[in-house]
């Protein structure tokens, strides 16, 4: 008898160790925090903040490197794992708009806001291998005189370098209708691909002296843009005509025109899988095209209302679309089927998930609201995140690899949300610009006072 009741004791400590054991991690969990300091970025210049550059904070391709802007005009490159200098190129200035690591791993390439000339520098000697001449001095003086376009510089800020998917080459603007596709290696132009144009840089320069405020209007401005697919197999060429055209990146051949269309075309983008092309005109009708032949597929929208594309899906079945309604509508890339929408309210920008079943939305002017979370298939909302009074408006979310995280982000805050649009955490001095590793391991963000941080995402 006295053994069975010590055994019976036993068992009853040893289920009472476990179950505070589970205690303990429950509340061990709870208390961790999603995001912790990996290290604090000393040389980094926050122009992001009020500049909006999203470009000029950049993880390399492997996730081993990243890029910011550092002091005294320069490019900071580090080391992701350490986060030691590899090196500091003394370019960047407001006259570098974006900039890309080289596929090489050895080189980074910038972009010249006024010329748009290309630069390729060497990351281990720190010194300019080539420099591609861009556009014309009447060029950069008219790019010059709409510098301050708030609209117009974010659009060029946000892409990164024209450059194909195998790193080889990079597409140069030389004139409002022309592109050179140039060797990365020796810096040689391979081919060009032009469109008509129905104006002309001196045209654009005579209007902007004689016009008051044209500079500041962005569709009247000639913004040419030209991209490749990302199986680099296609070109995309678009330049405020009215008929973008399709080539082959291997051959220098037109492969189509992409219209005529009702406006002028400013927009353009393939899709992830690089099957279609999608063109945007003045008018904020957007339309599908079959980037092998230049078949048109569909026109996105309902009747007498526009539709802007926001984002591709993942695997670029889908589009999500920006309306003249404020709602986010949802479409089948091949047949322009309406999927669902989004709720009436008014988007800055749109996110899917990794997997393309969940978007957020990111809300424009809301005073009460970051943004929601909508499931695609049906248009349920799934979650409101809320704005804290008199929080700054917010400038940009991003989803992590695996979309288990959502990042926020103002000049006051980095905030962290689940899939289901759970608050975790605010990131503390953390600012904009956040953005995360292509491991989703790493977030990158700025701070608040000329510096930033590396912080390591817990659970991934």
């Amino acid at each position: 008898m006295y053994k069975q009741r010590k055994n019976l004791m036993f068992k009853k400590l040893v289920i009472a160790a476990i179950l505070l054991c589970c205690v303990n991690l429950t509340a061990q969990q709870k208390t961790t925090p999603i995001a912790q300091i990996k290290y604090k970025i000393s040389d980094y210049k926050n122009q992001s903040v009020y500049k909006k550059r999203y470009a000029l904070t950049r993880f390399s391709d492997d996730d081993s490197m990243f890029a910011v802007i550092g002091d005294n005009e320069r490019i900071v490159i580090y080391e992701t794992a350490t986060g030691k200098i590899i090196q500091a190129i003394k370019y960047a200035n407001d006259k570098t708009i974006s900039f890309s690591f080289g596929a090489d791993g050895k080189s980074i390439i910038f972009l010249d806001k006024l010329s748009f000339s290309v630069e390729v520098w060497d990351l281990e000697t720190g010194k300019r291998r080539h420099k591609l001449e861009g556009r014309s001095t009447i060029s950069g003086f008219k790019n010059a005189l709409r510098k301050e376009n708030k609209d117009i510089n974010e659009g060029l800020e946000m892409s990164e370098m024209p450059i194909s998917p195998d790193g080889k080459s990079v597409l140069v603007g030389k004139t409002d209708s022309r592109f050179d596709v140039v060797d990365l290696e020796n810096g040689e132009t391979l081919f060009s691909v032009e469109q008509t144009s129905d104006t002309s840089e001196i045209k654009d320069v005579l209007k902007i002296a004689l016009i008051p405020g044209f500079a500041n209007t962005l569709y009247q401005m000639h913004i040419s843009k030209a991209i490749y697919s990302s199986d680099g197999k296609r070109i995309l060429l678009s330049n405020g005509d009215r008929v973008p055209t399709l080539w082959d990146a291997e051959t220098g051949k037109i492969i189509a025109e992409l219209g005529p269309q009702e406006a002028k075309v400013y927009k353009i983008s393939f899709s992830p899988d690089g099957k279609f092309a999608a063109t945007v005109d003045r008018k904020a009708v957007s339309q599908i095209w079959d980037a092998e032949t230049g078949k048109n597929l569909s026109t996105l929208g309902k009747s007498g209302k526009s539709e802007m594309i926001g984002v591709w899906s993942p695997n670029g079945d889908l589009v999500a679309t920006h309306s003249s309604d404020e709602k986010g509508h949802i479409f089948n890339a091949l047949t322009g089927e309406f999927i669902s929408e989004t709720g009436k309210l008014q988007i800055r920008d749109m996110a899917f998930n990794s997997d393309g079943s969940l978007i957020a939305t990111l809300a424009k002017k809301d005073k009460t609201k970051l943004g929601q979370i909508y499931t695609v298939a049906d248009g349920k909302l799934i979650a409101t995140l809320p704005r804290l009074e008199n929080n700054e408006r917010p400038l940009a979310l991003e989803w992590s690899s695996d979309g288990k995280f959502l990042a926020i982000s103002s000049i006051e805050y980095v905030q962290i949300f689940n899939e289901r649009g759970e608050f975790l955490q605010s990131l503390e001095n953390a600012v904009f610009p956040a953005r995360f590793s292509h491991d989703g391991k790493l977030l990158l963000t700025g701070g608040q006072n000329d510096d930033g941080f590396i912080w390591q995402i817990n659970g991934n």
